[in-house]
């Protein structure tokens, strides 16, 4: 019998050959082109990295948005403090290991808020670096920001050797000269604090506040949309719409992982005594039950609570108003603004109220001005005026 195994090993050598060989033309090819080109073939899939499961990837950039004085940089703390002692997260979730955080706090000092709201959470405080400025070459101090200080955060991350999370507190503070509602600029920001966070497997949060006026969640959130559209999650901060000392956290964006729901939190006082001086910070206490309203749902019906509440503070602020007589259009106006009350939020209080707007003449040549009345009597022509 003929013996082929040396034929067959030989055409096998032959088309490993031409296939390695077209490999690398491919490869030169798209060199050439001035393109980092990665062919999907070459690529072996592998799962997300969890630092909070289906909350806080590592490798990912995530955004945490609300109005002030909701608990943002108190929650940040607390997921810092929980990462550098490995312990569960808030849904009761596991942790997968303890490590190092990098903190930039541009909004809270160091010695009297950020020590001891740590503190109060039993973070390890070895493994907890506050960055609070930069240098320049000749040893003066400046801001910190990520166009030009990127690669000092890299170097640090990998001399720390453990860091699992970075958080940038607000992240507008180290934006360096770019216009925050530009897209383009924010993003060409953003882009390699995304690739940062990839590259040394760290998980990111910027910290970014609401807009005012209305719209869905992810629109309040300020300056571009880039914002949203580079971060890989999204989460809202609100009061609850019926306990207004209860507040939420909700996702808002999820592009990797599943999320159902968000979670419920109250913000606690607590004093620390330390080297004999009674400190007060602040902590946050969980609840258990998961949220399953949407960040959308809770947005909206906050808005219909604030809407209710101010129709209801300036439908008092007329009766008040117009309790002893009629008042001078102006002066109600002035009143008004005094008052912190929106001109269209006391129009619609006025007709909720029946109140008649009435213009008295003065003198013959047809001058005068409007007045506004609790009273029903008031001339034909002058019932609906909308002034």
């Amino acid at each position: 019998m003929q013996d082929t195994s040396n034929k067959h090993f030989t055409s096998t050598s032959l088309q490993d050959n031409r296939s390695l060989d077209a490999q690398i033309i491919r490869l030169d090819r798209e060199r050439k082109l001035g393109l980092e080109v990665v062919c999907l073939a070459d690529v072996t899939p592998k799962p997300i990295d969890w630092l909070w499961p289906n909350w806080l990837a590592l490798g990912k950039v995530h955004v945490l948005a609300g109005e002030g004085g909701r608990g943002k940089s108190t929650i940040l703390g607390d997921i810092g403090s929980r990462t550098t002692r490995g312990e569960s997260w808030p849904d009761g979730s596991a942790n997968a290991g303890c490590g190092s955080v990098i903190i930039l706090a541009a909004e809270d000092d160091v010695e009297d808020t950020l020590a001891p709201r740590l503190l109060a959470i039993d973070a390890d405080m070895k493994r907890i670096f506050i960055v609070r400025s930069a240098r320049n070459i000749d040893q003066t101090r400046r801001g910190f920001n990520l166009q030009s200080d990127l690669v000092r955060l890299e170097a640090l991350i990998r001399e720390k050797g453990d860091v699992r999370l970075v958080i940038l507190d607000p992240i507008s503070s180290y934006l360096g000269t770019v216009d925050s509602h530009k897209n383009a600029d924010v993003r060409a920001v953003l882009e390699p604090l995304g690739d940062l966070a990839a590259r040394l497997h760290v998980a990111i949060i910027c910290n970014n506040h609401f807009s005012k006026g209305g719209g869905n969640a992810n629109s309040r959130i300020i300056g571009s949309v880039a914002f949203v559209n580079q971060a890989r999650k999204a989460f809202i901060v609100t009061p609850d719409a019926e306990d207004d000392a209860r507040l939420l956290l909700i996702p808002s964006k999820a592009n990797i992982g599943t999320m159902s729901h968000g979670l419920a939190y109250r913000i606690e006082g607590v004093g620390l005594e330390v080297d004999g001086n009674m400190i007060v910070t602040s902590r946050i206490a969980w609840e258990s039950s998961p949220v399953t309203i949407s960040a959308d749902q809770a947005l909206a019906a906050n808005s219909a609570v604030e809407g209710k509440s101010a129709r209801s503070e300036a439908e008092t602020f007329l009766q008040n108003l117009l309790a002893n007589g009629a008042a001078p259009h102006k002066d109600i106006q002035d009143a008004a603004k005094g008052a912190g009350l929106a001109w269209a939020t006391v129009r619609r209080a006025k007709h909720k109220l029946g109140i008649q707007a009435q213009r008295i003449s003065v003198g013959g040549d047809g001058a005068g001005h409007w007045v506004w009345s609790l009273a029903a009597t008031c001339s034909a022509d002058t019932q609906g005026a909308r002034i």
